[in-house]
C-alpha cells in the first residue's frame, strides 16, 4: 500500500526534523496533501507553487532524488514509498 501525506509527513520529520522549521512550510506542506508517489518525481519549483519556501522546496526534491537513486542490487526498490525487497 502506498503513503498517504500523513505518512510521507510522518517520515520526512523523522528522517529531518529540522526540514519544517518554519510553520509556514509545515502548513503549505500539510495544505497540499502530497502523497508518496507523487513525492518521488517532484521537483523544487512544483513544491514552491504549493507555497513551501525554496530552501525547504530544494531540500524535499534532494531527499526524492536520493530515495529514487536507491540501487536495487541493494534488494531494495521504493514504489510510491513502499519499501519491497527484490531478494
Amino acid at each position: 500500500m502506498a503513503w498517504d501525506h500523513h505518512k510521507l509527513l510522518a517520515w520526512l520529520q523523522e528522517q529531518n526534523p529540522i526540514t519544517f522549521a518554519e510553520p509556514a512550510d509545515l502548513a503549505a506542506f500539510k495544505k497540499s496533501n502530497i502523497p508518496g508517489a507523487v513525492f518521488l518525481h517532484e521537483k523544487t519549483a512544483s513544491f514552491q507553487s504549493c507555497g513551501i519556501s525554496f530552501g525547504v522546496s530544494r531540500r524535499l526534491e534532494l531527499l526524492a532524488e536520493q530515495i529514487n537513486t536507491i540501487s536495487i542490487s541493494d534488494g531494495y526498490q521504493f514504489t510510491g514509498m513502499v519499501q519491497v525487497s527484490t531478494m
